[in-house]
């Protein structure tokens, strides 16, 4: 499996060193007149004008990972994120920015409802790389939302399409419970379901990775996974209408040896492109 994950790596590497936008590692000609036409025409500075032209260009989706859980002392969603590219290149098409939250997601009812926000703001500061001085208040668009967390039941990977609103009993990792529901109380719906063809994207990513144990799944474990994907989907609905349902959840396999997150990062690139495909987010992105 790690041979299939090395060269779906290495088909990235050759289709990002043939990007019409950069040739031997600067910015082509044709390219570069585009970022001097934007500067000298808008009277902002360069920077700030290229980067907002280049984010233009590009899908930009909000990838979370959690800290370690229960026994474990690790939590794999982590060190695939990670292992995730920054750019994933798409020959043809829009490439895909991958924006990571700098922040562990810790397994509280607080914090995921902050990360929730915090994914939605696309406040630069909150994301890796740190951003450069004078860029830390920069407004990224997220177009999707991929929560990551370590599947505990099975070492498959669980493609998760739906969040119920009234199954959270358990306390988090600070002892707390939820408590007085604040979805209850908002009358948002019992379930909140992604608006991507989860499955479509799923048939795309068993033909890359037929060997690999992956499934569509309904039941993301009625714990802070699930949680957290009804937070940022809630978010979407009451506060971004234009991202309404734009949010997935991908469990990984516990294993955390150097091959199987690499493995598992392969596999997350593949699920990213094929839901950068995804009609909700063409039509929208044309």
């Amino acid at each position: 499996m790690f041979r299939i994950a090395n060269g779906g790596l290495a088909k990235l590497a050759a289709i990002r060193a043939s990007n019409p936008l950069t040739k031997n590692g600067s910015i082509s000609p044709r390219v570069a007149s585009h970022r001097h036409l934007i500067a000298t025409t808008s009277g902002k500075s360069p920077f700030n004008s290229w980067s907002r032209y280049m984010m233009a260009q590009e899908i930009n989706v909000a990838v979370t990972g959690n800290e370690p859980i229960l026994d474990f002392g690790y939590n794999s969603s982590r060190l695939v994120l990670d292992a995730l590219p920054e750019l994933i290149t798409r020959e043809g098409k829009k490439n895909i920015h991958v924006r990571k939250l700098a922040q562990d997601s810790l397994d509280t009812y607080t914090d995921v409802r902050s990360v929730s926000r915090k994914v939605w703001a696309g406040k630069r500061k909150d994301f890796l790389p740190k951003p450069d001085a004078g860029d830390e208040d920069t407004t990224i668009d997220i177009d999707f939302v991929v929560h990551l967390g370590m599947e505990l039941r099975e070492e498959t990977f669980g493609l998760e399409t739906q969040a119920r609103r009234d199954v959270y009993d358990k306390p988090g990792s600070d002892g707390k419970y939820l408590g007085t529901n604040p979805f209850i109380e908002k009358g948002l719906p019992e379930v909140l379901k992604t608006s991507f063809d989860v499955h479509a994207a799923w048939e795309k990513v068993h033909k890359q990775f037929p060997d690999t144990p992956c499934f569509v799944s309904d039941d993301a474990g009625s714990y802070f996974c699930e949680f957290r994907l009804y937070s940022s989907l809630a978010e979407a609905l009451e506060h971004h209408e234009d991202k309404k349902g734009k949010v997935l959840f991908l469990h990984v396999p516990k294993k955390r040896d150097p091959e199987a997150i690499q493995f598992a990062a392969a596999l997350a690139v593949a699920y990213f492109k094929a839901v950068a495909d995804d009609k909700v987010l063409t039509d929208t992105n044309a």
